[in-house]
């Protein structure tokens, strides 16, 4: 994190990047929003609005593919 910047990390898949709260947003953010932060990517993609919905779409995505289609095969995308 550099300058004014207040990621919480949420996520962590071993290549240095993450899903994080986001608690210094831009002018068109929302304090707690959900980012995505690719170390070697300068777009921080904002992925919800706050960390329930981001959670919700979690839930979402597990109770339309199945726990074991998500988690065995590790192609789980957040």
């Amino acid at each position: 994190m550099s300058g004014g910047t207040r990621w919480i990390p949420l996520t962590y898949d071993g290549s240095g990047n993450h899903h994080c709260i986001d608690l210094s947003p831009a002018d068109e953010g929302t304090h707690g929003q959900i980012i995505i932060m690719w170390h070697d990517m300068e777009e921080r993609r904002i992925l919800a609005s706050s960390y329930k919905e981001w959670l919700e779409s979690i839930a979402d995505k597990i109770e339309t593919a199945g726990y074991e289609e998500i988690f065995e095969s590790g192609e789980f995308e957040f």
